[in-house]
């Protein structure tokens, strides 16, 4: 059946009668037949046209049959029972009845679903394609890629390789949404001999130095036996004079109960099982893992790269009272539990790129989420000289880290080169490296990218060298990129060259990114970037493993002053980038004598504090409007820029001041009786209100992750109902999510979640009332839980009967992989429909329209009469008579030579009569198409 995809361009289809009138009026001058001819032909390309505008679809399929081969790739499902589906079903997808023209499409899923080759004759499942993340499965993802990727015009069925076991989405919503028939093949799960740890039951909160009552609950499958080792904060826990407990285990549950000691801060207790036999145990699911939090949460932790940063802040707060740990910034990156052990952070000087990428979010979502709070100091590689610009925290700190663009300043010029990523998923990372890069460059700074195109065998730019700016042009290019396999160095060094000797910058520098295989580049072109100070940094991922490769790229950035960097694992890419791509950082340091000024901004923490006397050395930041004040500023010649600035973010609380705690910056501050009054102050101010035992938060964890969260008020305030109460969830991936807190009973409520992905994860309640606190009656609760292992390591067995539904829902078939693949019939046509898929047909009745123009021109125009048809015929009988007609003899010598006009007395040749009779014939044809374009204009 045909279909309009515009029906209303047949309107123009009333265009007919007026033509059918015209066509009346032409008879008298052109006759009937060419009349009726002319209306025909114009009547007919006006149809042509019509249709052509309605865009007309019509129908279009074949016999054909494609299959799309789902293969669950999660780690629940044995290596073996993988490799045996994989033969069967390329054994099955060769026999018969396929053809020569069905298709075959794979897909791999497991926490996520990539395509591993399109529908085609010739594709075959092959587990070469990584799926990434293992430890979940989502089939109902894998099902929806599948039928995205199906053709329109054939027949089509999808088969699921798994073991039906899908702990992220839903096989019945993928059985309810499918039109398309789903074949099942169950695949094992060896695990019959399991033993897993359950979870570690153990108190939400503890005060240091108190004994800790924990529960290691285990489960096994069969009776088994094997040792316990159980760890307190890494140290393993002593029983008897030995490390490990020996255990004989019967089927089912098995509790053992430990006592520990609760430490100062965060209390960790982790357990491993170690079985006597292997056989048949799933070694993921044998460890477990709890987090108890302090009782009275009130320390504050001192980050730095180095010790001596922050030895000097260290000792002002400890005079005054406050409970003070220093740190490294790898303290930060031990979970989301180990923040919420903590009020406040303060980072002394401390780079971007000194932290692991998770890190940044986590610090926000702590800030904002649990009530934390943050002070960021100044120094040489603080704020954004540290490569803070366009982080997550930036959006959190009460200032702007990128300069203000009225200052003139000396920017920096970056180009990046860009060889291929040779790694898994390295069009990713490829991609993350660039977008790193230009996020952490401020915005006057100049950023360009390199490329080979594999197509022309040229290097281009990607991105001309120019202004960062807003970035977005920037980033835009980067997902542009093609990641050509460049055979030389030398064309893209010469081109970053020639561009960043003509930029004007202050600094300029190059980051290469290559496996190393390419040929490096001239001699003179790495002295010519020595002498300009261009310095190069390489950095190293995949590669072919030569040693050659990676002396190559040291080499080249020993020549320009650069830094080498070998990765293999592609997550730290982004934070040596960013440290490679600190361009700012000499112009954003401002350096002389500067006096301190007060503003109108309210002073919040400073205040009382007196004015502090000169510096001489600050970090340049720009003030940031609506809630963020700023007491205290720098004057220079450029204006006023911050000092100190602070504001409330969410829950938390957010300070910067723009100098180090000590050092030569504030080389005046070491004789100033005031300095530890204002740093004290500072941190005094970002710690939440105390707890002041009203309410309490607690987590009980049960199986399968499932955890309930109950918020209660004390014993003396139990006819209370909770005036007001807030709840947030922070995940292992520093992810907030919301968690609803429903009434349960006086002075309770209770919300439930579930730990979806292995991790800490930290519940925190936010009690308004009148009883809580001094900051508007508001109180922060956290309570933290941990999980070992993902839902998908909890398998022993496969989930056939999950697997058998989804067929019976889809009306597919059930396959095993005891059956000969040759009988599997996979390609069968039975109780498939014939798809068809609209193809439009309005090209073809364009082409056929200018084909019919001329045809209708020609019978308009073109008269033709009987007697210019005779004088045609006569010309060409003339033509024919003269090329037969014999030439005549020559004269003889002796004949006179008639003079000039006398005449000679010969009458004309027949030749001269037949002209006349041509040009006559020519005449009449010319007076006929006179006729007929008069007759023509007539119309």
């Amino acid at each position: 059946m045909v279909m309009l995809q515009h029906p209303l361009a047949l309107c123009l289809l009333v265009l007919l009668v007026p033509l059918v009138w015209s066509a009346y009026r032409l008879v008298p001058r052109l006759g009937a037949t060419r009349a009726w001819l002319s209306c025909a032909a114009r009547g007919l390309l006006l149809v042509m046209l019509t249709l052509a505008l309605a865009q007309p679809l019509f129908p279009r399929g074949t016999d054909d049959v494609t299959v799309a081969v789902i293969v669950d790739r999660s780690r629940s499902i044995s290596a073996q029972g993988l490799e045996a589906a994989v033969q069967w079903v390329n054994a099955a997808s060769q026999a018969e009845p396929r053809t020569e023209t069905d298709r075959l499409a794979v897909i791999h899923v497991a926490a996520q679903a990539v395509p591993g080759a399109m529908p085609d004759p010739s594709s075959e499942v092959s587990l070469l394609i990584s799926p990434g993340r293992r430890d979940a499965t989502d089939l109902n993802r894998g099902i929806e890629l599948a039928k995205a990727m199906l053709p329109e015009d054939t027949r089509n069925r999808l088969l699921v390789l798994s073991d039906g076991l899908d702990t992220v989405g839903s096989l019945a919503a993928a059985a309810a949404q499918s039109e398309v028939p789903i074949d099942v093949l169950v695949l094992p799960v060896d695990r019959q001999r399991d033993v897993r740890i359950e979870r570690i039951a153990a108190p939400t909160r503890a005060r240091p130095g108190t004994p800790v009552q924990v529960e290691v609950v285990l489960h096994a499958a069969v009776p088994a036996m094997g040792q316990l080792v159980v760890r307190h904060n890494g140290v393993p826990v002593r029983l008897d004079g030995k490390s490990g407990i020996d255990l004989s285990l019967s089927h089912g549950v098995t509790v053992v109960p430990l006592r520990v000691l609760a430490g100062d801060g965060l209390t960790r207790i982790e357990a491993t099982w170690l079985p006597d036999d292997r056989t048949g145990d799933a070694p993921e699911n044998d460890h477990g893992r709890a987090v108890v939090l302090p009782a009275s949460v009130g320390s504050v932790l001192l980050v730095g790269e180095s010790p001596l940063d922050t030895v000097h802040l260290a000792a002002m707060l400890r005079l005054d009272g406050i409970d003070v740990r220093t740190g490294s910034p790898s303290d930060l990156a031990q979970g989301t539990a180990s923040l919420a052990a903590i009020d406040a952070v303060v980072l002394v000087n401390t780079p971007r790129w000194a932290f692991p990428p998770n890190v940044d979010a986590a610090l926000r979502s702590w800030i904002e989420a649990t009530g934390g709070g943050l002070l960021m100091t100044g120094g040489a590689r603080a704020l954004g000289a540290g490569g803070w610009i366009g982080s997550e925290v930036e959006k959190v700190l009460p200032v702007q880290l990128d300069p203000p663009a009225q200052r003139q300043l000396r920017r920096g010029a970056l180009v990046l080169i860009m060889h291929s990523c040779e790694m898994e998923r390295g069009n990713y990372w490829g991609r993350r490296i660039c977008e790193t890069a230009i996020e952490a460059l401020s915005s006057l700074d100049l950023v360009g990218i390199v490329e080979y195109a594999n197509r022309s065998g040229d290097v281009a730019w990607a991105l001309p060298l120019q202004e960062a700016g807003d970035r977005v042009e920037a980033l835009a290019a980067a997902r542009r990129l093609r990641y050509g396999d460049m055979p030389d160095l030398e064309p893209s060094m010469r081109a970053a060259l020639d561009a960043l000797e003509a930029a004007d910058a202050g600094q300029r520098h190059v980051v290469l990114i290559s496996d190393g295989d390419p040929q490096p580049p001239a001699v003179a072109t790495l002295m010519r970037m020595q002498e300009l100070g261009i310095a190069v940094t390489t950095v190293q991922v995949g590669g072919h493993g030569r040693v050659e490769d990676s002396a190559r790229m040291e080499q080249i950035a020993q020549a320009t002053g650069g830094q080498f960097h070998k990765v293999d694992d592609p997550s730290q890419l982004p934070q040596i980038i960013i440290e490679a791509s600190q361009l700012a950082t000499r112009t954003l340091i401002q350096r002389g004598e500067f006096a301190i000024a007060v503003t109108g901004a309210s002073a919040g923490p400073v205040l009382g504090c007196p004015l502090p006397p000169p510096i001489e050395a600050y970090v340049l930041t720009a003030p940031r409007a609506n809630l963020a004040s700023t007491p205290w500023v720098v004057s220079s010649a450029g204006g006023a820029d911050p000092l100190v600035a602070w504001w409330q973010r969410g829950n938390g609380r957010a300070a910067v001041i723009t100098v180090p705690p000590s050092g030569a910056w504030t080389p005046i501050w070491d004789n100033w009786p005031d300095r530890e009054r204002l740093w004290t102050d500072l941190v005094r101010w970002l710690r939440p209100a105390p707890d002041d035992g009203v309410w309490t938060l607690q987590v009980r964890e049960g199986d399968g992750g499932r955890v309930e969260v109950s918020l209660e008020a004390t014993a003396a305030s139990t006819q209370n109902v909770l005036p007001s109460a807030a709840a947030v969830l922070l995940g292992p991936d520093g992810q907030t999510r919301e968690l609803h807190l429903q009434p349960a009973g006086p002075g309770r409520s209770v919300g439930h979640y579930v730990m979806d992905a292995p991790g800490e994860w930290v519940a925190v309640a936010v009690v308004k009332s009148p009883q809580a606190g001094d900051e508007g009656g508001q109180t922060v609760l956290r309570a933290a839980t941990a999980q070992a292992w993902p839902d998908e390591d909890r398998a022993r067995r496969a989930d056939a009967s999950a697997l058998h539904q989804l067929a019976a829902a889809t009306g597919g078939r059930i396959h095993l992989l005891e059956a000969p693949p040759e009988a599997s019939a996979l390609f069968s046509r039975e109780g498939l429909a014939l798809l068809t898929s609209p193809a439009p047909i309005w090209p073809w009745l364009v082409i056929a329209a200018a084909i019919l123009l001329p045809t209708d021109v020609a019978v308009r125009r073109l008269v033709l009469r009987r007697d210019d048809v005779s004088a045609v015929a006569v010309q060409r009988g003339t033509r024919r008579r003269e090329a037969l007609v014999v030439p005549p003899p020559s004269v003889s010598s002796t004949a006179t030579t008639p003079r000039v006009g006398e005449p000679t007395g010969e009458q004309p040749e027949h030749g001269q009569a037949d002209d006349a009779a041509q040009d006559d014939a020519m005449d009449r044809l010319r007076e006929a198409r006179r006729r007929g374009r008069g007759e023509e204009e007539e119309l």
